[in-house]
């Protein structure tokens, strides 16, 4: 029942608010399914999985009046297996979907704002929307030319991520490098976690999910990120977020393209995984699955 509902979820249109695509949801799941209660949870902003797994696991044992689960009581193994269970199966996938859905028309709404590709980031009326990404990244000192003469693809990403409600699961960074090295390091040694990046040909990237390359010539490979248990100093990749997929395709937007803006492409797949991209200087590392 939930997959179908999640597919109703998702409308073909671009620009459409999560509390929008959410009343399809809402109408055909009784009021008092668990799924309804996180879904309008979702809806109205919360975002944080373990608020959202207390509400479940509290309307399953009324008896608990809200008591958190401490270690030491009777049945603490079973009742925290169970809450395990809600939030892998109730929460994660409601809620991940939704990050998806706004991730991608933040997206779209940027692109717009950007004027398709046209307005550059030189222009005045850029500098403010700029300082917007860069503030959605840690540590970042808005000073000058850095609001716009340094590269700000990967700020472009976590500024989305981070309005999308993704929260404390994604690692914000100026530099792709460090969010997809996380991203890789929690599908193969945190499998718990909900953001985890794999290679492009085990997976089909969804909406709302990254696909990213490395560039410049310089070769870097998903097994080597694996291994590392930091990422290395400097290494050029560019990520986008998947807008639409296709049967053979999928549409892609990200920050700092072309000659300065947001710009817009378009790969193609084949069974459902990415084709090698052409010309030289750049190839697939990996796509971030954000959510389950």
């Amino acid at each position: 029942m939930l997959s179908s509902l999640l597919q109703t979820w998702f409308g073909p249109a671009s620009g459409t608010s999560s509390s929008a695509t959410m009343d399809p949801l809402l109408r055909a799941v009784p009021a008092t399914d668990e799924a309804a209660r996180v879904a309008r949870s979702v809806a109205s902003g919360v975002r944080d999985e373990n608020r959202l797994t207390d509400l479940v696991f509290s309307g399953r044992h009324p008896e608990r009046r809200g008591r958190r689960l401490m270690g030491g009581e009777p049945g603490f193994a079973r009742l925290r297996d169970e809450w395990v269970r809600i939030r892998r199966g109730v929460v994660r996938p409601l809620l991940w979907a939704t990050v998806r859905a706004d991730a991608r028309r933040i997206a779209f709404d940027e692109r717009a704002w950007w004027g398709h590709g046209t307005r550059m980031e030189w222009e005045p009326a850029a500098q403010s929307r700029l300082a917007g990404y860069w503030r959605a990244t840690p540590g970042t000192a808005l000073t000058g030319v850095a609001v716009w003469q340094t590269a700000w693809s990967a700020a472009f990403i976590s500024y989305v991520l981070r309005a999308a409600g993704a929260g404390s699961a994604f690692r914000y960074s100026r530099a792709h490098l460090v969010y997809v090295h996380d991203a890789i390091r929690n599908a193969v040694h945190r499998p718990d976690r909900p953001i985890q990046a794999f290679p492009v040909t085990q997976v089909t990237p969804r909406a709302g999910d990254l696909v990213c390359n490395w560039r410049s010539g310089r070769p870097l490979s998903y097994a080597a990120l694996a291994a590392m248990s930091v990422p290395p100093a400097a290494h050029p990749l560019h990520c986008d977020v998947v807008v639409r997929v296709g049967t053979d395709e999928i549409d892609v937007v990200g920050g700092n393209k072309g000659a300065g803006t947001v710009g817009w492409e378009r790969h193609r797949l084949s069974g459902g995984r990415l084709l090698p991209l052409s010309g030289s200087g750049r190839g697939w590392l990996a796509v971030v699955r954000i959510g389950p």
